[in-house]
This record gives structure tokens, C-alpha cells and sequence, in this order.
């Protein structure tokens, strides 16, 4: 593998698609191995399979490599962003490079779409910052709608040996908006309209609805504070009312907040406040509480949906 040229922005966002764990090993060692040499410190989130696979082709210099679990930091692909700013962050600001697999077998359709939005809102996220960040997919368990998302996404695409300009790569923000509609919510399912002076109900019927659906206290609690969130940010700032909604699905709680505000920044609770910052913390605390959110927002108003699993 060559090395990764540095783009304009000073970012170097690439994606590799690879076939098998013997490509992967090949590659991403290979890319690992060269940002160490070079330097630059190097945080992995990956499977456990594949921190194995790295550790065989980088040998004692694995231990140079700060691993993340991917299916932990990366359950909610909004903590993805977050987990790169606080490594870059430990290293003074220096060039970093990044190895993540943020979709992968089993993944479901909500989670993809939220993870084709992170990897658009990368390249925004981290324009003009010394990093390289080499994204992996395993393309032949990834149908095509994702494949095309990849190339959406990266500028480069790596794949069977050579790499690629990718024509199909879309402004951010472009894709941050081009979202697939949420699915639907299930049949009788009720509209709670809510108020300020609707806080405490809300929080019941929420904490009712954990409960129902198996959560344990502590996430249940969780989901009560992360609806609390929202609700509080729709009556703040999208109009003072709002409609609340909450279901139960085979593995977990979903609760969805709908009210008439729109937010503009695409890297809203993706990036964490400053200490001093007097807002900005809602959405940042309700990314790292739930397992998924799903934020939709125009000019007809603004949709959160949270998921929390079981």
C-alpha cells in the first residue's frame, strides 16, 4: 500500500474495500505500520476478530496502537466523531491516523444510515486538521446501497489493489440532508403532545415504558435523562410544544420527539462543547446515553428518535 497523499483540507479520509481477513491484515497493517514509522499515533476502532488480525501482521509494534471496540463506540455512529477529537486531543493537536469499520455485517438499516451520515460528516468534522483516517468495509458482505454510500462519502476509495478518485463523492452536507425516511411508526401508538408544564408526564410515561420493555434501572434512567433532553431542547427551541411518542420493539424502547424547530448545524451533539459553553450540551449527552439516535430536521420541523436496547 502507498501512502495515503494529503488532501487540501489537510484531511485524508479513504475508504478500503476489501474482500477477506487476509486483505484487511495486508492493507490496514500496512497502513498502520506507516503511520507509526511516520511518526503519528495511531487509534484503531475495530472489531475483536480484527484487532487479532492487526496484531499477527504488526507483531511488538501492535502495542503501539490504541484499540476502541467498534461495536461499542461505534453502536451509536455519533460517538464516532467524539472518540477521534478526544484522541487528537490527548496527542497535543499532532497528526494522528484512524482505522475504523463503522458498518458491518448485521448492522440494521437505521444504524447504516446514521453511519453513511458520520462518514460524510467526517470529512466536515475534521477538514483542515493533520489526520488520516482509513475506513474499512467488508464489500462483500455490504450490499450495493452501501458500497455507493462509501463512495458518497470518501474521496478515495481503495479496492482490489488500486486506488480510485471516487466520482460519486457528495458535499457533507448534501448527504447530512439526503436521509432516508424514517420507518414508520407502529400502528396506535399514541401522540403525546407535551409543555413545559408537561416535564414530569413525560418523564412517567418514558420511565413506564422501560420498564415495560425490560430495560434495566440504569437504562431506563438513561433514557428517561435522554428524552428529558430532547423534550426540554423542543420546548427551548422548536416552538415550546412538541409530540412525543413511545413503542416498544423486539430488543429494546424507542422514544421519538417531534416538534416545529429546525437545526442547522449538521454536527449538532457530535462534537462536545466547550467547558464554558452555555449550550450545546443536550444533544451531546443524548448521543452518549442511547445505542442509536436519529435526528431528521427541515423546514416541517425536527424528528429524534432514540433506541435503546435491551
Amino acid at each position: 500500500m502507498t501512502t495515503m497523499p494529503r488532501s487540501r483540507a489537510g484531511l485524508c479520509h479513504e475508504a478500503f474495500l476489501y474482500r477477506d481477513d487476509e486483505e484487511y491484515a495486508a492493507v490496514v497493517g500496512s497502513f498502520v505500520n506507516t503511520a507509526l514509522e511516520a511518526g503519528r499515533p495511531v487509534l484503531a476502532a475495530v472489531s475483536g476478530s480484527k484487532v487479532g488480525a492487526l496484531a499477527t501482521a504488526l507483531g511488538e509494534r501492535s502495542r503501539e496502537v490504541e484499540f476502541l471496540d467498534i461495536a461499542d463506540v461505534g453502536r451509536n455512529p455519533s460517538r464516532i466523531i467524539p472518540a477521534f477529537d478526544t484522541f487528537r486531543e490527548e496527542h497535543g493537536g499532532r497528526a494522528v491516523s484512524f482505522v475504523d469499520e463503522p458498518i458491518w455485517p448485521g448492522r440494521t438499516s437505521a444504524e447504516i444510515d446514521e453511519a453513511i451520515r458520520h462518514e460524510a460528516l467526517v470529512n466536515r468534522a475534521l477538514a483542515g486538521t493533520p489526520a488520516y483516517a482509513l475506513c474499512s468495509y467488508h464489500v462483500g458482505a455490504l450490499d450495493d446501497a452501501v458500497v455507493a454510500g462509501v463512495y458518497r462519502t470518501h474521496p478515495v476509495v481503495q479496492v482490489d489493489g488500486r486506488r480510485e478518485t471516487s466520482e460519486s463523492f457528495t458535499d457533507p452536507e448534501l448527504v447530512w440532508r439526503s436521509l432516508t425516511p424514517l420507518s414508520a411508526v407502529p400502528a396506535l401508538v399514541p401522540a403525546v403532545e407535551f409543555a413545559l408544564s408537561r416535564l414530569p408526564a413525560v418523564r412517567e410515561a418514558v420511565r413506564a415504558e422501560a420498564e415495560r420493555g425490560g430495560l434495566t434501572e440504569e437504562r431506563s434512567n438513561d433514557l428517561v435523562v435522554a428524552t428529558s433532553e430532547v423534550v426540554s431542547n423542543s420546548i427551548r427551541h422548536g416552538g415550546g410544544t412538541g409530540v412525543l411518542r413511545t413503542w416498544l420493539e423486539p430488543d429494546g424502547v424507542v422514544c421519538e420527539v417531534h416538534d416545529r424547530g429546525q437545526i442547522t448545524d449538521p454536527l449538532a451533539g457530535r462534537r462536545r462543547p466547550e467547558p464554558a459553553a452555555e449550550g450545546g450540551w443536550g444533544l451531546w449527552l443524548v448521543n452518549q446515553l442511547c445505542d442509536l439516535v436519529q435526528l431528521h430536521t427541515g423546514p416541517e420541523g425536527t424528528t429524534v428518535r432514540l433506541r435503546m436496547v435491551r
